[in-house]
């Protein structure tokens, strides 16, 4: 559901101004004790954005001013609406966002003297900030931290990991850590830690590329 501007309005104040908010509730209730001191606050706002409030006095009218003002000041450049008699939504000029042309229940623009009048004004959300280019880039894992994460990964996988080949297994292990050549250590380097670190894989001899030296027999 659309919050309206005025429920905006008061949100922003109570939270940035909570003291001056509970001044004018306060003020505001003192004329007007039939309604909640936050109704007759409203009440205050909206008279004012119409300069109509018979009840406003010289306490509310400044607290009035300044709310408004903070609240164009924030939203400035969020507002939409549409020219009354139109029904295409557009983003407002921020230019013409002006606390004395604002109004509240309905929510209108007026401008030029009323000749212009924008309705159904409301606060689209801002985008979302881009990430910073200028950001350092998160550190890279040390050899020893390598070391520790590939041996904690294996672990979790060791009952399936042990029967395969050292190559299948480093394979396997580096899609643990993602496939980005900087997010994994490569898998030349996780089949050097599990030969040095664990005892399921034999250290395979210099001068042979299919693992360790078969045991001589004894001839009869």
């Amino acid at each position: 559901m659309q919050r309206s501007l005025l429920d905006q309005l008061a949100e922003l104040n109570k939270s940035d101004y909570p003291e001056d908010w509970k001044r004018l509730c306060d003020r505001a209730h003192a004329t007007e004790p039939s309604v909640s001191p936050e109704e007759a606050a409203r009440r205050r706002l909206r008279g004012y954005s119409r300069r109509y409030d018979l009840m406003a006095s010289s306490e509310t009218i400044p607290l009035c001013r300044k709310f408004i003002e903070h609240f164009v000041d924030v939203f400035r450049n969020q507002m939409v609406g549409r020219i009354k008699g139109s029904l295409e939504t557009k983003p407002l000029e921020p230019a013409l966002i002006r606390a004395e042309a604002l109004r509240f229940d309905p929510d209108e623009l007026v401008l030029d003297k009323g000749e212009l009048i924008i309705v159904d004004v409301r606060i689209e959300p801002a985008p979302a900030p881009l990430p910073s280019s200028s950001a350092a880039p998160a550190p890279k894992p040390s050899s020893k931290e390598w070391k520790q994460r590939v041996l904690e990964a294996y672990e979790r996988g060791r009952e399936e990991l042990r029967h395969m080949r050292i190559t299948d297994a480093a394979h396997a292990l580096k899609n643990e850590f993602g496939t980005a050549d900087d997010e994994a250590p490569r898998p030349r380097t996780i089949e050097r830690v599990l030969r040095e670190c664990t005892e399921d894989f034999p250290k395979a001899y210099r001068n042979s590329p299919k693992g360790p030296r078969p045991k001589k027999r004894n001839s009869t």
